[in-house]
């Protein structure tokens, strides 16, 4: 093959590469409205592959999805709902446990037994979101603002290992005083157990934004 055509080869490989990128990224959130007025999400884009979420499935912590909505007609009047994705990696029996809350309820999805079987979970999601009986069906497309926040720590884990730190710091002998009479800096008792200890907070590791349009007369 000349230079040519290697090079010719080389740039189609790369625009395809490109559009493929740039359809990954259009990927957005689908809805569908049951005859009860209920929203619900019925597909979320891939995400748990994406190198800022992959690496926390494995860690044997719970990483929350946490899905936030505003829905909108055309009229003005606004709906707000929210749920919640668990997902945390058993060690021992080398399976991803998947719990959903939405709307007052929990339910148990799994045990995914590898990733795949997580990512197939993830796509079969179907995710009641909000009550929308107040809007207008008429006055559509409806505008539906959505947030993903991806939070790995759970509560009860955060909980957890504040306890396990307050009680460790309890036990603890002073630490020895510095130059000037104070703790030593780094020391049981100083500036690293403060440090410690206000960071062991629920902080988002990423937020993913999309705004869509549903029009509720066709049901999608």
């Amino acid at each position: 093959m000349s230079r040519w055509a290697q090079a010719l080869a080389a740039t189609f490989c790369l625009l395809g590469s490109l559009v493929a990128a740039i359809a990954g990224a259009a990927q957005v959130p689908a809805f569908d409205l049951d005859r009860d007025g209920i929203l619900n999400v019925v597909a979320l884009p891939e995400l748990l592959s994406r190198r800022e979420v992959r690496p926390h499935l494995g860690s044997g912590l719970t990483t929350s999805f946490i899905v936030e909505i505003e829905a909108r007609d055309t009229r003005g009047h606004k709906v707000r709902g929210a749920g919640r994705i668990d997902v945390r990696y058993e060690l021992w029996d080398e399976v991803f446990l998947v719990r959903v809350f939405s709307m007052g309820r929990g339910q148990r999805l799994g045990p995914a037994r590898s990733f795949e079987e997580l990512q197939a979970a993830w796509q079969q999601l179907r995710l009641p979101i909000a009550a929308v009986r107040s809007l207008d069906r008429k006055a559509g497309p409806w505008k539906v603002e959505v947030t993903l926040s991806v939070v790995p720590f759970s509560q009860s884990e955060q909980r957890d290992a504040q306890r396990w730190f307050n009680d460790s710091i309890a036990v603890r002998p002073p630490s020895p005083p510095g130059p000037d009479g104070g703790s030593v800096t780094g020391e049981p008792g100083g500036v690293l157990d403060l440090f410690l200890g206000t960071s062991i907070q629920r902080r988002s590791l990423v937020r993913y934004d999309w705004t869509v349009e549903f029009k509720p007369e066709a049901g999608r």
